[in-house]
């Protein structure tokens, strides 16, 4: 009997070991004889065992696949893959019951996100993650949250000049809009389950239960920027440099307003030049934006504040041991 014959027997196999050890093996001979097993025939397998109901054989079917797309000569061989499977892995990083297989799913689509094979909603749908009730979920999503985060700042400083001035601005500005987004964004599908609209065949998403699970909206809203800023800690900059984001909240961006209205009036008067009055658009905060900027700034002075300690105890520590 011939490999193939062994592994298409196997692979369902009633002892879920049997089947986890059968996805590994495909796996390793996918990487050792690409030109053979990477075509539809083949890779379908480890589409197929994504569904099994073992959490050992899942797990086991992610690590695999995640081999593959870590070649990058393998990519184009993998398209017919990506969108037959894609909506299946989406599903897995956000509702699978095993949280280590969540992770892993999770990092696997931020390999498959690196050749640009996720569409934008896809994406937007793994940053609501952030908000979520597991530490390792949230920080896990913290690529794909500085992925959309840079691309929206950048788009924010398109044709500016003062990028040094204008660069944290935008960021703080862009993290803000992003983070109400999101936030509406969970509490729209909160109530879409709580009004009864999700099916009983759908389990809630993870990400909407910090807002069930809370009795007051108001509150679990808060908690999340304050979940988000400690994991989006190593991966966002601007959460770190707490001075840019006090200077911005320093501003009276009411005053803005006032001052590009009156601006505009006057140019059109005739009694000013006519100059380029958008530069400000690009950080300029509403007032809820200053509302989540607080919070972000209170999330990352408290960070500062517990690292600082952290650091100076380890150097007491080295001081005292002479190491």
């Amino acid at each position: 009997m011939s490999r193939s014959s062994v592994f298409v027997h196997r692979y369902r196999d009633s002892d879920p070991i049997i089947r986890a050890d059968c996805v590994a093996a495909l796996g390793v001979w996918s990487v050792c004889y690409s030109a053979y097993f990477l075509e539809g025939s083949n890779l379908r397998y480890l589409g197929w065992v994504l569904s099994d109901k073992a959490t050992a054989v899942r797990h086991e079917a992610v690590k695999s696949i995640h081999g593959l797309y870590s070649k990058k000569d393998y990519i184009v061989s993998l398209h017919p893959f990506t969108e037959r499977f894609k909506p299946r892995l989406i599903e897995m990083a956000t509702r699978d019951i095993d949280l280590p297989t969540r992770v892993a799913v999770i990092q696997l689509l931020r390999t498959i996100d690196d050749q640009g094979l996720l569409e934008d909603e896809q994406r937007e749908q793994l940053c609501l993650l952030v908000f979520g009730t597991e530490a390792r979920i949230r920080k896990a999503v913290g690529g794909f949250v500085d992925s959309v985060w840079t691309e929206t700042v950048e788009g924010k400083l398109m044709g500016r000049r003062d990028l040094k001035k204008e660069t944290p601005r935008a960021q703080a500005k862009a993290l803000a809009e992003l983070l109400i987004k999101w936030s509406k964004m969970v509490d729209e599908e909160s109530k879409q389950t709580t009004d009864g609209t999700q099916t009983q065949d759908e389990p809630a998403k993870e990400h909407t239960k910090l807002v069930l699970d809370d009795p007051t909206p108001a509150i679990a809203r808060r908690d999340r920027i304050t979940l988000a800023v400690e994991s989006l800690w190593d991966d966002i900059d601007i959460i770190r440099d707490w001075q840019s984001l006090l200077q911005l909240l320093l501003l009276d961006h009411s005053t803005e307003r006032d001052a590009a209205v009156s601006h505009s009036k006057k140019r059109k008067a005739g009694k000013a030049k006519a100059i380029d009055g958008t530069t400000e658009e690009t950080w300029r905060l509403e007032e809820h934006e200053e509302a989540v900027l607080l919070q972000v700034l209170l999330g990352a002075l408290k960070r500062a504040i517990e690292d600082s300690k952290v650091k100076k105890k380890v150097t007491h520590l080295y001081l005292y041991t002479g190491s």
